[in-house]
């Protein structure tokens, strides 16, 4: 942004805020939470997602569910490609495309698809 501070003129609700800041990171030095109370069990599966301006690719590992490991990846269409280019997209808009597809690709029965490897 062209002409913004590059600092933030102190006031009273921020030095509260920072103050509360500070509170909540001392606290959270003094007694961290082990991540077994944050993560009660294995997850059922992990996925990776990545997009770029090329294309988009997914890989989805087995966790506690038994199945086995699904990765795909796909080439944007020109037209993306040269939206992209041209910045009239973002790779933001590419990775909310990737999110979007992943969850369709959710709905995909795998079980009849070829394995490669």
């Amino acid at each position: 942004m062209e002409g913004s501070q590059k600092f933030i003129r102190s006031n009273p609700a921020i030095l509260e805020c920072l103050k509360d800041w500070k509170f909540i990171l001392k606290n959270m030095l003094q007694s961290p939470t082990d991540i077994s109370l944050l993560i009660a069990e294995c997850p059922h599966y992990t996925t990776y997602l990545d997009a770029c301006g090329l294309g988009a690719g997914r890989v989805l590992l087995p966790g506690s569910l038994d199945f086995s490991s699904i990765v795909w990846q796909l080439e944007w269409p020109e037209d993306i490609k040269s939206l992209f280019k041209k910045q009239v997209i973002t790779i933001n808009d590419l990775e909310l495309a990737l999110i979007v597809l992943s969850l369709f690709s959710d709905c995909q029965d795998y079980s009849s698809s070829p394995v490669v490897g």
